[in-house]
């Protein structure tokens, strides 16, 4: 899938609690320290691409 296509199906959240701040390098590290273990890379490249809201599409 293409990243124009991954934006297209994202609903932006109207209320601040589903706002997410951009995802950076220390957050994700955080997360994969948290979780005990690394993330796919697809889904990083996707949080990247969008780290907020939710889908337009069930």
């Amino acid at each position: 899938m293409k990243e124009s296509e991954i934006k297209t199906m994202w609903s932006v959240p109207k209320y601040s609690p589903y706002i997410q701040p951009e995802l950076t390098d220390e957050i994700l590290l955080g997360a994969e320290k948290q979780l005990g273990c690394k993330l796919p890379k697809e889904y990083i490249k996707l949080l990247k691409i969008q780290n907020r809201g939710y889908t337009r599409f069930t």
